[in-house]
């Protein structure tokens, strides 16, 4: 995976801290995802397709939060492609992280990158 692709993530309404700002943790693996945070994959979709294909059945999503493979690779949750689920889809792999305070800073250092660079997509109100 180049280290420049863009991964998308969509951010639920609850994962805002009270700025209205991404918060942590929405780019932390809850326990039914195994260590595995759930990306797009910004070479072959768009920010706004893919909150288009996130809340397509009804799912909420406040927009979409933008970080790259190399910043993935840099918190110790590298990416890879994980076509089976849907062709775009990439997982951020948690698992190689000692416990829970490390996979929580892992998951700031992910929600920093994002709000440095800002919302990808956000709908319209």
């Amino acid at each position: 995976m180049s280290p420049e692709k863009p991964l998308h993530r969509s951010i639920h309404p609850t994962k805002l801290d009270p700025v209205g700002a991404m918060d942590y943790l929405a780019f932390r693996p809850n326990s039914a995802d195994k260590d595995q945070l759930s990306l797009y994959d910004g070479d072959q979709i768009g920010a706004e397709a893919a909150w288009l294909h996130h809340t397509r059945d009804g799912a909420h999503s406040h927009g979409i939060g933008t970080v790259t493979a190399a910043e993935a690779t840099a918190a110790g949750t590298p990416a890879r492609s994980d076509p089976d689920e849907f062709p775009e889809h990439v997982l951020a792999d948690f698992s190689a992280l000692p416990g829970r305070k490390a996979k929580q800073r892992a998951a700031a250092t992910l929600c920093e990158a994002a709000n440095a660079r800002g919302w990808s997509f956000r709908p319209e109100a």
